[in-house]
């Protein structure tokens, strides 16, 4: 039997659960742990992945140091908080040259340098393949966001998404040696996350009840989202109005159903909120303040733990299979 990821998750909650459930405020459900520590919360998060499956041909070393910090700085900051202290451990192939480290290190440390913060740590070993694991410890003056808290009435802000999947379709269905999309390109190579954010939704915190970061496919976050609250989320806008500009072009382009590239695209590191309706108008201006595109997508209703859109179907939950490396329907 071919191992998955949901499989790790799925034994994972259960073998490890007597040594998380006497933290009240651990759950291995969140983007992070954390802590209360005096008048602070202490969060940690550690992420990671091997160069094979997440390296894109027109990407760099470079590229593979940087994203890796982004991945574990996105999750920190859907909490509302900010990264301060980091550590990596890095397995390194033989067949790399001494370049090829110095290049993956200049990523990390470019990347550490945008986001701020000390790194305290690194560990380095000659491996069967290249990987990476970030580990970063973040502060909030505030309870972290969970996942869990929505409720029936609350409304759901979403980025405009879609790029990563034109680098998705360029390299595993089209079989392109590069990317057609110079804007996909940075998106998928070295994406951003503006450290602001983590001030916004820190402010915002008294009206944002859940969030969640999008590093699986955009249908996996909402689909977990709706589980772990026991709810129904219902998208009252139309699939091409939630891509980027570049990503519903594309579509239209190649004659990709919008519904297939929003539920498939993945990597975006920018989080789903779920926030209470009183103040969604507020904290959206907010949000478009730093150059995001965030839209009031839907809200929470009661009902199954699905995912329905404008036209009443359901939305198609698409996975990512790092084995078969695609995007499967499940």
């Amino acid at each position: 039997m071919v191992l998955t990821e949901d499989d790790v998750k799925r034994i994972g909650v259960e073998i490890l659960r007597s040594v998380t459930g006497k933290n009240p405020y651990t759950s291995l459900h969140d983007d992070a742990g954390y802590v209360k520590i005096g008048d602070r919360y202490l969060l940690l998060k550690i992420d990671g992945y091997d160069l094979k499956s997440a390296l894109y041909p027109w990407c760099s070393l470079e590229d593979f140091g940087f994203r890796a910090v982004t991945s574990s700085v996105s999750d920190v900051i859907a909490k509302g908080a900010k990264p301060s202290y980091y550590a990596f451990s890095l397995g390194l192939s033989s067949s790399l040259t001494l370049s090829d480290t110095s290049k993956i290190l200049k990523g990390i440390a470019e990347a550490i340098e945008l986001y701020g913060g000390v790194l305290l740590n690194a560990d380095t070993n000659i491996a069967d393949t290249t990987w990476i694991d970030v580990t970063i410890v973040g502060f909030s003056e505030v309870p972290p966001i969970p996942r869990r808290g929505a409720k029936p009435g609350d409304r759901v802000l979403v980025p405009i998404v879609g790029d990563p999947f034109i680098c998705y379709y360029s390299l595993y269905v089209e079989k392109l040696s590069t990317c057609p999309s110079r804007v996909a390109i940075d998106k998928c190579c070295r994406p951003r996350v503006p450290l602001r954010l983590s001030t916004i939704l820190e402010s915002f915190r008294d009206c944002v009840v859940a969030s969640m970061d999008i590093s699986d496919t955009f249908s996996e976050t909402l689909y977990e989202i709706a589980a772990l609250n026991n709810a129904t989320i219902v998208i009252e806008i139309d699939a091409l109005e939630l891509l980027t500009p570049t990503a519903a072009n594309y579509s239209e382009e190649k004659g990709i159903d919008p519904i297939s590239v929003l539920s498939g695209t993945y990597e975006e590191y920018l989080p789903v909120i779920i926030v209470k309706r009183s103040c969604a108008e507020d904290l959206l201006t907010a949000l478009n303040s730093l150059g995001l595109t965030y839209i009031d997508a839907g809200y929470i209703a009661k009902g199954p733990p699905v995912v329905t859109l404008k036209n009443g179907r359901e939305l198609p939950l698409i996975k990512w299979s790092s084995t078969e490396a695609s995007l499967h329907s499940t």
